[in-house]
Order: C-alpha cells, then structure tokens, then sequence
C-alpha cells in the first residue's frame, strides 16, 4: 500500500484521534474530516445502532445536508440494500463487493436517495465489539471521481482494529440530544448559550457536521462571515472547537 504525503498528514491524525479518549459521538464527528482526507473522498456520514427501537440513530455527517440524514433516519434505512450485507461482512468494505454498481444504479435506494445528493462510489466500516454495534463510518465519492481501489481499501482497514477499540472505550449513545420539549437546538443555544441567533444558526449547523462552505450555502452568507460567527459561538460556549462542540452542547442545561 502506498500512500501520498498528504494523506499520510490525515492518518497520523486519525491515528491520534483514535488514541484521545473522548465521547463515542464526539469521537465520530472528529474522524469525518481526516478519514474523507485519508480516503480522498468527498461524503461522510456515522450512525450507531439502537437495539431497542431496531433503527439507526445519532446520525452525524461531512459535506452532507443535515436533511439528508434525517431522511435516513426517518425512512431510507428501511429500504437500504447495502447495511445489511455490508454488516454481514464485519470489516471495511466496498459498496461494490456486495452489490454491483449496475444493480446499485437500478435501485429505489440509489435514485430517490443516494444520487439526489451526489454519492456513487460507497466503503463502509461497521464496528463491532463482540454482538454489539459500536457506531459505523460510511464514506462516499462522487460520480467524478474512481471508485475505491485496494489501496483505499487496506487503509481503512490499517485503522479499523483502532476504531473498535477506540468505541468501544466510549459508549457511542452518549451525548444527550435537546429534548423537543424544550425547544430546538437553536433555542437553546440562544437562550442558555447566549448565541445571537446568526450564531446559533451557524453553530447548530456545525453541530450536524456541515462544513464551513456547506454552512454558508445554506444560510446564504459569507464564507468569512461563517468563519466569523463560528469563532464567536465557540468562544461563547467554552470550547475549543468543532471537535469539542458537540460535546459542550451536550452539556447545555435544557432550560
């Protein structure tokens, strides 16, 4: 396996984020930055299995719209072809070893879900301690781009032994989700966060994993603007960063 310069740059940081105890969530939303890195890809998603209502839960994502997974969450895992043969295979693995991209392309699943948003070419990485599933990472490439090769393929499995144990330190159903009860995420980041609402905007889009530019397409601003109002949000809320963010916000009284 060879491996360019600037990707050996994301895995020497996956490797530290993986060594850093932190929250199972927060540890997923780390990871999607370096991993698209390591993996030159463009999309990436994580979701951890809830055994009590059977679905795929605390979705967190990179370059994705946050409507994205929530539509996952709410309805196209029910018809996915792909998680449970990929499951099945417990390691890294290609979309296309266990469904031909032409039977891909002729899906529901890739047509109403996958292409809309700009995925084509899938691996997937689901971890596993013991029956338990610890929290998984799907990455995707755009049309444009080849699909994952062997090489691809051997360094997400050099990480992969890490990730389970890295997981499996820290329970990945860990950082509390706002209650509706007591208003949205936005609400309380205003209220007991002390965000102005562009701030809160901003912040609550970065907590679902959107990326600087995806945030500011979103909202109609500035890419600086973005920038701006993310510095004054971290500060506000005591954290460091995108890779504490989710973890603070966890940590907000409801009311």
């Amino acid at each position: 396996m060879y491996l360019r310069a600037q990707r050996v740059l994301h895995l020497q940081r996956v490797i530290e984020l993986l060594a850093t105890p932190m929250p199972g969530n927060e540890l997923r939303r780390a990871l999607a930055e370096p991993m698209l890195g390591l993996l030159e890809a463009d999309f990436y998603a994580s979701y951890v299995w809830d055994e009590s209502s059977r679905r795929f839960v605390q979705g967190v994502s990179l370059n994705l719209n946050p409507v994205h997974g929530q539509r996952y969450e709410d309805c196209f895992q029910f018809s996915d072809p792909l998680t449970p043969r990929l499951l099945a295979r417990r390691a890294p693995t290609r979309v296309t070893d266990v469904l031909p991209q032409r039977e891909l392309l002729a899906t529901g699943f890739f047509n109403d879900f996958l292409r809309p948003d700009g995925l084509h070419w899938g691996v997937n990485a689901y971890a596993h301690d013991g029956l338990r599933h610890l929290g998984d990472l799907r990455i995707w490439r755009r049309k444009s781009r080849r699909n994952f090769d062997d090489d691809d393929l051997a360094a997400l499995r050099m990480v992969y032994p890490a990730l389970v144990q890295a997981l499996a330190r820290s329970p990945s159903i860990n950082v509390p989700i706002p209650d509706p009860g007591h208003g949205s995420l936005k609400d309380r980041l205003v209220k007991v966060g002390k965000l102005s609402h562009r701030e809160a905007d901003v912040a609550a889009l970065a907590y679902e994993g959107l990326a600087d530019k995806d945030i500011a397409r979103t909202l109609a601003i500035g890419f600086t603007t973005v920038r701006t109002h993310l510095a004054a949000a971290f500060r506000k809320l005591g954290c460091e960063g995108r890779n504490r963010l989710a973890h603070r916000i966890g940590q907000l009284p409801l009311h």
